[in-house]
């Protein structure tokens, strides 16, 4: 879907002009709102009439997080309360105090900040600095999309011969490497050069992904998956692209296209000396 969306405004846009791949996109995204919705209603209807039906993990999570914020971690006069000493002992509390899931997580956060720069400000770099024609800009998210079909469909075999360290280190590598690339490129002439660079994005995001999930799976107990697969995905999609999204576009402004690429760089550089650091010392424990 991303593919061919992006292919089909990148033509809209190149026929047309921005309002009417503006209008289009409008029209799609109401008509499959209005389709979402049609799908959701008897599901809704069903479980309004049986109140019993509702799902109760919902209110589980949200008693369990209540829980954890309410006199996180405080101690009485003969130690411990009881509810101090089950907070203690919750395992996603356990979890947070684990130097190395915590790496993990600020690792992801930083190639979140980098991913928001190549997920937006790519396409805005060609277009005003190399300018760029539309059907190029929509080629643009095509080719990246599309990168990343066979490095998912062989993740599980590169995760059997390389593990997850050293995956999640390659796409680092690769992602500085990325921005370096885009730096190369200063005229409209070498345009086009792009989307090879793009191809990228398949070893970059998906090895990266690939071995994070694997890495935060095996970090996490039975009954805690679901919710550390959240925030491996909150780190890298909900603080990372934000970060990413305000600092890339005031980057942009400020210091042009080829600073921004810059300081990406050196962000991913940064992730990838936290996450090597990380690794030794819990190897040198572990002799």
């Amino acid at each position: 879907g991303r593919c061919i969306g992006a292919f089909v405004s990148g033509i809209i846009y190149q026929s047309l002009d921005y309002r009417g791949s503006t209008f289009g996109w409008l029209v799609s995204a109401c008509f499959l709102g209005v389709v979402s919705c049609m799908q959701q209603f008897p599901n809704l209807k069903a479980k309004d009439t049986n109140p019993g039906s509702h799902t109760p993990s919902l209110h589980l999570n949200l008693a369990m997080t209540t829980e954890m914020i309410v006199d996180l971690g405080s101690r009485g006069q003969g130690g411990l309360r009881t509810s101090d000493r089950a907070l203690t002992e919750h395992p996603i509390r356990k979890l947070l105090c684990q130097s190395a899931f915590n790496m993990l997580l600020l690792v992801s956060a930083m190639n979140g900040v980098a991913g928001a720069t190549f997920d937006y400000y790519v396409v805005l770099f060609a277009k005003e600095e190399l300018k760029a024609s539309g059907l190029l800009c929509g080629l643009i998210t095509t080719v990246a999309t599309v990168s990343n079909v066979p490095a998912f469909f062989y993740g599980a075999v590169a995760l059997e011969k390389l593990g997850n360290a050293k995956m999640m280190a390659i796409s680092m590598v690769v992602g500085v490497l990325r921005c370096y690339c885009y730096t190369l490129l200063r005229t409209p002439s070498v345009a086009w050069l792009v989307l090879p660079v793009q191809l990228l994005h398949g070893v970059q995001f998906s090895l990266f992904w690939a071995a994070g999930v694997d890495l935060s799976s095996k970090m996490a107990s039975p009954e805690t998956q679901a919710t550390v697969q959240g925030l491996f995905f909150a780190a890298y999609f909900g603080v990372g692209s934000t970060i990413g999204l305000v600092s890339g576009g005031w980057l942009y402004e400020h210091a042009g296209y080829n600073k921004l690429f810059v300081v990406q760089g050196a962000i991913i550089a940064v992730a990838l000396l936290v996450f090597l650091i990380e690794l030794i010392f819990k190897r040198m424990l572990q002799r």
